[in-house]
């Protein structure tokens, strides 16, 4: 048995729109969407992810002030900068900077070079640059945390501004205001 349909709907009427207003609330639409997606995105890899690695992160923290010096090469006229590390870690990566302040009797001038690598399991690697874009200088490092911590011993290539070549020399980072002489070793 086939029953009836009705077929008479009331239908309303409407004032037609235009093609452009579509097309208007559709361009709005996807730029609205479009916003919120790459501002989602945008916590998603500033704020979330950081947070989550940071609570996963068991490894060593070597953030802070660290002193510069290249155990072999005291007195060469080259090293007429003394420097300062400053580091701060979020989970295993590091960024910072370094300042290079001249030393007293020297014609060098102070400098400042941006610092980004990271840490795993005991070793740390860098790479430094000039802040000024009107300077030529880069820096890498490969170093291991040594000790209890508080010392990074390795080796760091960099450009010689004064013989023109690639050098590689030893490089000491030492935790400021900790020093040897404040570790004690055990008594019996």
């Amino acid at each position: 048995m086939i029953l009836p349909v009705a077929a008479a709907v009331d239908q309303v009427v409407t004032p037609a729109r235009s093609y452009m207003s579509d097309f208007t609330i559709g361009i709005v639409s996807g730029a609205v969407t479009g916003i919120l997606i790459y501002a989602f995105s945008m916590v998603w890899r500033r704020v979330l992810v950081p947070w989550y690695e940071e609570r996963l992160y068991r490894g060593i923290d070597v953030s802070g002030q660290w002193l510069i010096s290249h155990p072999g090469t005291e007195g060469q006229a080259e090293w007429s900068h003394r420097g300062t590390l400053s580091l701060k870690q979020s989970a295993h990566r590091l960024t910072g900077s370094l300042s290079l302040v001249a030393r007293e009797g020297t014609t060098a001038e102070g400098r400042t070079l941006s610092f980004v690598g990271e840490v795993s399991d005991r070793f740390v690697w860098g790479r430094l640059r000039h802040t000024s874009r009107a300077r030529i200088g880069q820096v890498v490092m490969l170093a291991q945390i040594t000790g209890d911590g508080r010392k990074i011993l390795g080796r760091q290539i960099h450009y010689d501004i004064f013989n023109d070549v690639i050098n590689s020399v030893p490089v000491l980072y030492t935790q400021q205001g900790v020093g040897t002489d404040d570790i004690v070793p055990p008594t019996a």
